[in-house]
Order: structure tokens, then sequence, then C-alpha cells
């Protein structure tokens, strides 16, 4: 039996806290830590631009022993980056339909 696990990360700036080019490169960061790892994207979502606060979702797949290591970098890059948290939902069951 295979140990994958669906997960979404979501990161804001909603405290203004970052400047856009430390936004930016945070987003870029995270990005990049998760395709390094993900087995499978699923989709990038971002706010809207016309939003006051600016929010991005990143969907994917990874084995369950990326999972611990990959938390661990996250939360480097949102020490980095000086934000207070991030957000990593896992799914209990995904089914194909």
């Amino acid at each position: 039996m295979s140990d994958f696990r669906t997960v979404y990360v979501s990161v804001g700036n909603s405290d203004d806290r970052l400047s856009q080019l430390e936004w930016a490169a945070f987003l870029r960061d995270v990005v990049i830590a998760i395709r390094r790892v993900a087995r499978q994207v699923y989709g990038e979502w971002y706010s809207a631009p016309d939003a006051p606060f600016q929010n991005a979702c990143v969907g994917f797949a990874l084995h369950g022993s990326e999972v611990l290591p990959l938390q661990g970098e996250l939360a480097s890059l949102r020490t980095n980056y000086r934000q207070d948290s991030l957000a990593w939902a896992e799914v209990a069951t995904t089914e194909m339909i």
C-alpha cells in the first residue's frame, strides 16, 4: 500500500509585513520547495490582483516520508520571511472519480 498524501499549503501577507518584493520571494521559495518533492502538483491559486491582501495556495501530492522534511523546510522559510504561520491542510482521503 502506498503512502501518498494530498496536501494544500496556504501562505499570505494579510498583515502587509512583507514588501511586494519580499512577498514575491517568499512565495517563490515556498513553491520551489513544494515542487522539489511533490509527486504531482494539482494547482496553484492566488488572490485576485485587486484584493486588499495577498494569499496563495498550492495543492499537491507527496509521499509520506517527505512530509516532515518539507514541513521543516517550510517552517524555516516562514521564519526567514518573518511570517507567523502558514497553513498545511492534509486531506484524509482522496478519491479519483
